[in-house]
């Protein structure tokens, strides 16, 4: 009998390997592990030259291997493109992502425009000694869903009171085992599960921006006619709930409309 191993790439925007997020993603790890086939791997930002976006946009107008900046950047995308899950971890820095986490989401703008990863299940893990993962996991949701991604769940973490605060600390370990449960549900329905409403969503914000902009943008155009997404529901085929279809075609045409005035000129 062949197993079927699943890659779950660990992205971690830490500059510590053994800091606060290793603690909790080994945690999670240690729930997931048991009769379940995966196989983890940790993709440490801080190991890799990334140098900062310059807004050129050469990598949408053009392709990505036209990028002036020349780095570690298109290796890490293609380790991304092997794993079939995804772990996104970043302590809070000044109540936002680590700058090793913002550099590697700047550079890889272009996925955004024309996504490789869809459906690939995907969790964040955030902690704080205070404040600050909401905003961190949010931001990282919006990121994960228009990179095409199945979002699964995310758990901030407050580091001082899971080290000192028992209670707290059982109940930061019960939501991780739920994540688990979540994720793990997640992998083994595969990549092609019925999108939720945001997913739908961002979906046809983002056909109707290269409709939109494919005069100015062809290639990012080309890549979506190609795939058939320009006259379809969703990535790949899947029933869409009726009240999704009626709420994303109706914003579409306003969506156009402002389209039209932030991207044409």
């Amino acid at each position: 009998m062949v197993i079927d191993t699943k890659k779950i790439l660990i992205i971690s925007g830490s500059a510590r390997k053994k800091g606060d997020g290793y603690k909790i993603t080994q945690s999670f790890i240690e729930k997931l592990r048991g009769g379940n086939n995966f196989e983890w791997e940790y993709l440490y930002l801080n190991d890799y030259e990334i140098k900062g976006c310059i807004g050129c946009k050469v990598c949408i107008r053009k392709n990505e291997e036209s990028c002036p900046l020349k780095d570690d950047l298109l290796n890490i995308v293609n380790r991304l493109n092997e794993a079939d899950g995804f772990i996104f971890t970043s302590p809070v820095y000044s109540l936002a992502v680590t700058s090793q986490m913002k550099a590697f989401i700047d550079r890889t703008n272009y996925l955004l425009h024309r996504p490789t990863l869809i459906g690939k299940p995907t969790i964040v893990i955030s902690t704080t000694d205070l404040a600050g993962t909401k905003g961190v996991i949010k931001y990282l949701r919006h990121i994960i869903i228009t990179l095409g991604m199945r979002y699964t769940g995310g758990l901030g973490v407050k580091m001082g009171a899971y080290k000192n605060n028992e209670t707290y600390k059982q109940k930061t370990e019960q939501k991780i085992e739920k994540l688990a449960l979540a994720f793990k549900t997640s992998m083994d329905a595969g990549n092609q599960q019925r999108p939720f409403f945001r997913q739908a969503l961002t979906f046809k914000g983002w056909q109707t921006r290269m409709a939109v902009t494919k005069d100015k943008n062809p290639y990012d155009y080309a890549y979506w006619s190609e795939r058939g997404w320009m006259d379809a529901d969703y990535f790949y085929p899947t029933t869409i709930k009726w009240p999704t279809k009626i709420i994303t075609s109706l914003l579409k045409k306003r969506l156009t409309k402002v389209m039209k005035e932030g991207f044409i000129r």
